[in-house]
């Protein structure tokens, strides 16, 4: 079941980052080491997400900003949600092949942002050790 749900997620991912295939404005800012602010789709992280929201939480999503300077990663979330800013202190970047995404992951946990060419992105986080993983799906600009 597990696996099974693995393969949903990456195919949903591969889905998400190749429409439109254009660098976008996000995206750009976010190689060039520009602010960006990113915004979720839907209002509540899903249990998982693959063509649509599969079983929402009751976790709120948020709207964040997302700034790179070289491999390290600024993450600010709103006040309410202060604990990604401290779930992602001293986070890296990764650039994903040809930079066709970016990979931010927390230090020290699980989960992880991954932001596309396209400039959408996908929000895989843990809220515990032993949780199963939530999904939120939104864009950067």
């Amino acid at each position: 079941m597990e696996k099974s749900l693995l393969k949903l997620t990456l195919v949903a991912c591969f889905l998400f980052a190749f429409i439109p295939v254009q660098a976008s404005d996000g995206f750009t800012k976010l190689k060039n080491e520009v602010q960006v602010t990113c915004q979720p789709g839907q209002a509540l992280f899903c249990s998982n997400m693959h063509v649509s929201c599969a079983g929402k939480t009751n976790v709120p999503t948020f709207p964040f900003t997302v700034r790179t300077r070289g491999k390290t990663v600024e993450l600010n979330a709103p006040t309410g949600f202060e604990v990604f800013n401290q779930l992602y202190v001293a986070s890296q970047v990764q650039w994903g092949v040809e930079a066709l995404y970016a990979v931010v992951t927390p230090v020290d946990s699980a989960g992880y942002i991954k932001i596309f060419q396209n400039g959408n992105y996908v929000f895989r986080y843990y809220p515990s050790k032993q949780a199963d993983g939530i999904m939120s799906l939104g864009k950067c600009e």
